[in-house]
C-alpha cells in the first residue's frame, strides 16, 4: 500500500502542473493542501505511465531481437567458416597420396581419406563398416588383446612400423605406417597414416643389387690389378733370372780371347739383352705408378747444370742428322731447386730422344722458363720443341696411352715400345705437374711440362762422390749363395773362380738353414723367391737365432717390387741382373778387400776450374784414358770402369763438371742404360775435341 501511495503522489504532481498551465485565469496561490486530485488528471497520469512502460518494453524487445539476430548471424558465419575449413581439410587430406585411417576406441573406422578408398577399393560408406581386423589379420581379435593394444597406443602416443594393406581383391602391399593417438572433445582416436612402399622396396632391392654388382666389379678390378702386378712381377722375375746369366756370362766372354766375329756375336747378345732390360724397366715403372708404389725422391739440384747436361747429351746425335740443337735457359731461374732429378731427367731424355728421332731437318730445342710464386717457390715451364713431321689430331688422342704409337712410318719404324710418353706423363703427374702437347702435321711438335710449385732451397746441391777403387780384390771370406736357379749360383762361383772367396750354394731356404749348421759364412746372398722355403722366411729364422743373427744377409731378387720398401731382415739388396761391379761393391761392405787402384790422399782444396772449360792438359789425360776403351764396343762393364777412371781424374784435377760426367757414365752403365752410356761417351769425346762444354 505504501508503494501505491507513493506512486499516486509521484503521478499527481505532473497533473496538477498540467492543469495549472492550461487555465487561462492568472494564477493566484491558493491553499491546496486539503484539496483532492481531480479524477481526470489521475486517469491521464495512469495512461501516460502505462504508455511509457509499453514503449520501454517495446524498445527492450526490439533491442533483444536485434541482439539475437546478430548472434544468429555470427553463429551462421562461424558455422560456415568451420564448414569451409572442414571442407578444405577434407580436400587436403584427399589430395595427400598417403592412406589415412581414423579408428575409434573399438578399432572401427571412423573416417578415411580418398587415398585409403583407392587403396582398399571401397567407398567411405563401405569402409565405415570395417574394422582394423579387415586390413590387418595379425591384429588381436580378443577383447583383452584389443584393450592392451589401445593402452599401448595411448601410452606411446606415436610410433611407426612396417605392415601390409590388403584391398578388396585380396592383393596385399607392404606399407610403412605412422600410428598416432589423437584426443578430441567427442572422443579418442587412433590415426594411421599408411604409405605403400612396394616401389621403394623394389628400388632398394635394385640399389642393393647394383651395390652388390659394384662391389663385385670393384673386387674384380682390384683382383685384376693385383693379378696384373703379380704377373708383371713374375714376368720380371722370369725374364730377369735368365738375363742375369746371359748378361753375366756375356760380360765374362768379352774378357776372353775371341775372334772379331765372335766378339761381334757377344756384343750383339749384350746389346739386345740390355735393350730388353730397358723395356722391362719401363713396364715395371708404369706398373708401379698404376699401383701407387713409385715414390718421388726430391733433392737439391743445381738447376743450370742439370738442364745443360741433359741438352749436351744429345749434341752428337743431333749433329749427325744435321739438326740444330738449342737450349734456351732463363738465366734468372733460382738455384738450387728441390725436385726429383732422376725422374725429370728420365722424362726429358724421352722427349728429347723422340724429338731428335722424328726430326729430319731443322731444329730441336729445350726451353726453360720460370715464374716466382713467393714463399721461396717457383713454377717451371719446360718445353721441348722440334721442326719434325708433327702429330695428327687423331694420333694425339691416344699418344699418352701405354703401347700406343703414332700412325706414321717413322713411328712404326722407330723400334720404340710405345711406353715412353705414357710413362713420362705419369711421372710428371707424380711430381705434381702436367704435360701437354701442341702439334701440327708438317710443322713440328711442342711438348710442355708445367711444374707449378718447386721449392727454392739454400741447401748445397748433391755432388757425386769420387770412387777411389778399380776392380775389387777380396782377401778371403766364405759366402753362402742361396738360389733355386742353378745357373745363378754357378755364375757367382765363376765370378770368383780366381778369388780366395769360398762359395757354397744352397737351392732354397731350408737347405740354407741345414748348411748353416755345418758352416758359419761371413756373408749370405739370399734369393727371395724360392720353393720349399723362400728368402723372407729363411732370413727371419736366421735373424732370430743368436748364433746366426750377426751374419749379414744380402737379398737378391729379379722383381723390383720386392725392394719398394726396405726390409729390416736384410742388410743389403741386389736387383737381377747385376754386373760384377754391383756384386763386388755390395759384398765389399761386409768382406775384407783391396783395390787395384789404391785410394789417394784427399786433394788439397784449390780454386776449381771453370766448370765448362777443359784445359789442354786435362784433354790429354782424358784422351789417354779413352784410348784404352773401345767406345763402340757396347761393353757396359768397360763403360762402368771408364766412368770410374773419369771420376778419379776429376777428383785429382778438382773438376766438378768432369766428375758429373764420370758419375753419370758409371751409373748409366750399371743400370744397363745403353742409350745414356752412348750419349755420355759421345759428349766426353766431343769435349776432348772442342775443349769446352757449351750449350748448342
Amino acid at each position: 500500500m505504501a508503494d501505491n501511495r507513493t506512486s499516486s503522489l509521484h503521478m499527481a504532481a505532473p497533473a496538477h502542473e498540467v492543469m495549472a498551465l492550461s487555465s487561462p485565469v492568472s494564477f493566484t496561490p491558493k491553499n491546496t493542501a486539503n484539496q483532492s486530485t481531480p479524477p481526470l488528471r489521475t486517469q491521464t497520469k495512469s495512461l501516460l505511465s502505462w504508455m511509457s512502460t509499453l514503449i520501454l518494453g517495446l524498445l527492450a524487445l526490439l533491442l533483444l531481437y536485434t541482439w539475437h539476430k546478430h548472434l544468429l548471424s555470427a553463429e551462421k558465419m562461424r558455422r560456415e567458416e568451420l564448414e569451409n575449413q572442414l571442407l578444405l581439410a577434407r580436400l587436403t587430406l584427399d589430395t595427400v597420396p598417403l592412406n589415412i585411417f581414423w579408428y575409434d576406441h573399438n578399432f572401427t573406422i571412423a573416417m578415411v581419406n580418398e587415398a585409403a578408398c583407392r587403396a582398399t577399393g571401397l567407398s567411405r560408406e563401405e569402409l565405415a563398416q570395417k574394422t582394423i581386423h579387415d586390413f590387418d589379420p595379425a591384429f588381436p581379435t580378443d577383447e583383452q588383446g584389443r584393450i592392451k593394444a589401445w593402452e599401448k597406443i595411448k601410452t606411446q602416443r606415436h610410433f611407426s612400423h612396417f605392415g601390409h594393406l590388403c584391398n578388396i581383391n585380396g592383393a596385399c602391399h607392404p606399407t610403412e605406417e605412422q600410428v598416432s593417438f589423437l584426443s578430441s572433445p567427442d572422443g579418442d582416436y587412433m590415426v594411421v597414416i599408411s604409405e605403400d612402399i612396394t616401389e621403394r622396396m623394389r628400388q632398394e632391392q635394385k640399389l642393393k643389387h647394383n651395390a652388390t654388382e659394384l662391389i663385385h666389379a670393384k673386387d674384380m678390378a682390384e683382383t685384376a690389378n693385383r693379378l696384373k702386378s703379380e704377373f708383371l712381377s713374375n714376368m720380371s722375375h722370369e725374364i730377369r733370372t735368365p738375363m742375369n746369366a746371359i748378361l753375366g756370362y756375356s760380360e765374362m766372354l768379352t774378357q776372353a780371347n775371341l775372334t772379331d766375329r765372335e766378339k761381334e756375336y757377344v756384343q750383339a747378345i749384350l746389346k739386345s739383352g740390355k735393350a730388353l732390360i730397358l723395356i722391362i724397366n719401363d713396364i715395371l715403372d708404369l706398373s708401379k705408378i698404376e699401383a701407387g708404389r713409385l715414390k718421388i725422391r726430391n733433392q737439391a739440384v743445381d738447376t743450370a747444370m742439370f738442364f745443360q747436361n741433359i741438352a749436351s747429351m744429345f749434341t752428337e746425335r743431333a749433329t749427325s742428322k744435321g739438326l740444330k740443337l738449342m737450349i734456351d735457359l732463363d738465366k734468372r731461374i733460382p738455384s738450387p731447386l728441390i725436385f726429383d732429378e732422376t725422374r725429370l731427367r728420365q722424362v726429358l731424355f724421352n722427349l728429347l730422344g723422340n724429338a731428335v728421332t722424328f726430326t729430319d731437318q731443322g731444329h730441336v730445342s729445350l726451353r726453360v722458363r720460370h715464374q716466382v710464386l713467393g714463399d721461396k717457390k717457383v713454377s717451371l715451364a719446360i718445353a721441348v720443341d722440334d721442326s719434325g713431321s708433327g702429330i695428327s689430331a687423331e694420333d694425339q688422342k691416344t699418344l699418352f696411352e701405354p703401347f700406343r704409337k703414332g700412325s706414321g712410318d717413322q713411328a712404326r719404324n722407330s723400334g720404340s715400345s710405345g711406353l715412353g710418353l705414357a710413362l713420362s706423363q705419369r711421372l710428371v703427374n707424380l711430381m705434381g705437374g702436367t704435360m701437354s702437347l701442341k702439334s701440327t702435321p708438317g710443322q713440328g711438335s711442342t711438348f710442355e711440362i708445367l711444374l707449378p710449385e718447386i721449392q727454392v732451397t739454400n741447401h748445397t746441391p748433391t755432388t757425386p762422390l769420387p770412387v777411389h777403387h778399380g776392380r775389387i780384390t777380396f782377401v778371403g771370406g766364405q759366402v753362402l749363395v742361396v738360389d733355386d736357379v742353378e745357373i745363378n749360383c754357378r755364375l757367382i762361383k765363376d765370378f770368383f773362380r780366381t778369388s780366395p772367396v769360398q762359395i757354397t750354394a744352397a737351392r732354397n731356404g731350408k737347405e740354407a738353414l741345414e748348411a748353416l749348421q755345418k758352416i758359419k759364412p761371413d756373408l749370405i746372398l739370399m734369393d727371395l723367391k724360392m720353393p720349399v722355403m723362400d728368402g723372407y722366411e729363411a732370413a727371419a729364422i736366421i735373424k732370430k737365432d743368436p748364433e746366426l743373427a750377426a751374419i749379414p744377409v744380402i737379398a737378391m731378387s729379379a722383381s723390383v717390387h720386392h725392394f719398394d720398401n726396405k726390409d729390416s731382415l736384410f742388410d743389403g739388396a741386389l736387383t737381377k741382373p747385376f754386373l760384377i761391379n754391383d756384386l763386388e761393391r755390395e759384398m765389399a761392405r761386409f768382406l775384407h778387400y783391396q783395390t787395384d787402384t789404391p785410394s789417394p790422399s784427399p786433394p788439397v782444396q784449390e780454386v776449381p776450374h771453370d766448370m765448362d772449360t777443359f784445359s789442354d792438359v786435362l784433354i790429354m789425360k782424358i784422351q789417354a784414358i779413352l784410348s784404352r776403351y773401345d767406345k763402340k764396343s757396347g761393353n757396359l762393364s768397360e763403360a762402368s770402369r771408364l766412368g770410374q777412371e773419369i771420376e778419379q781424374l776429376a777428383e785429382d784435377e778438382n773438376h766438378a763438371k768432369l766428375a758429373t760426367i764420370g758419375k753419370n757414365l758409371r751409373a748409366s752403365a750399371e743400370k744397363f742404360d745403353i742409350v745414356s752410356v752412348e750419349l755420355i761417351q759421345a759428349e766426353l769425346q766431343r769435349y776432348t775435341q772442342t775443349g769446352k762444354s757449351h750449350a748448342p
